[in-house]
């Protein structure tokens, strides 16, 4: 008999549950085979008490914490998951904010174009930007016009990002075995 208490979960780093102990994967166990262990955690995690069934908790793809939050933190209950692997965030749960793009030229009244100012004035800029980058002490050239833009571009020229997928949700973790023992020494009540 090990000297574990009946219902102690321990973290293992070996790819298998130690005898005596069952890895806290959420199987069904039978009341009467087990009913020391059932006596300690009942059917907090599951199972089915008119078929004489409980379940071992399922901390797989879990984070374990207190129940007790203290202070301002919540509560949680005893036995019950939250939270999600994945998260597809909504419109509604982003940030109030808007998209603008606008740029330094002029609007043609006839084709309601905009075109930059002294637009010849950087043709060659390519191949003095190459240039520089050779080794040559020519300065390379400024491609955006100075100057606060001033025309609005249509609001079609900025269009959403995203497909609305789902992104994991995770903290970083390294994947360990919850184990729990299923004999041991019954745990005295306060």
């Amino acid at each position: 008999m090990s000297e574990a208490f009946f219902g102690e979960i321990r973290l293992f780093g070996f790819p298998w549950n130690p005898s005596e102990w069952a890895l806290c994967d959420g199987r069904i166990l039978p009341i009467q085979q087990y009913s020391a262990l059932w006596s300690v955690i009942g059917n907090l995690y599951g199972g089915d008490r008119q078929n004489n069934k409980f379940a071992l908790p399922d901390l797989r793809n879990a984070v374990v914490m207190h129940p007790n939050g203290g202070g301002a933190l919540p509560q949680y209950e005893l036995g019950k998951r939250y939270g999600a692997d994945t998260v597809t965030l909504r419109a509604e749960e982003l940030p109030s904010h808007t998209h603008s793009l606008s740029r330094k030229g002029a609007v043609n009244a006839i084709t309601g174009k905009t075109s930059a100012p002294n637009a010849n004035s950087n043709i060659g800029s390519v191949t003095k930007i190459i240039n520089a980058g050779a080794g040559t002490n020519e300065a390379v050239p400024n491609l955006i016009p100075a100057g606060t833009p001033n025309t609005s571009l249509s609001g079609l020229s900025v269009s959403p990002a995203g497909f609305g997928g789902a992104h994991e949700n995770r903290q970083p973790f390294l994947a360990l075995n919850y184990c729990i023992c299923l004999y041991g020494v019954y745990p005295a009540r306060p």
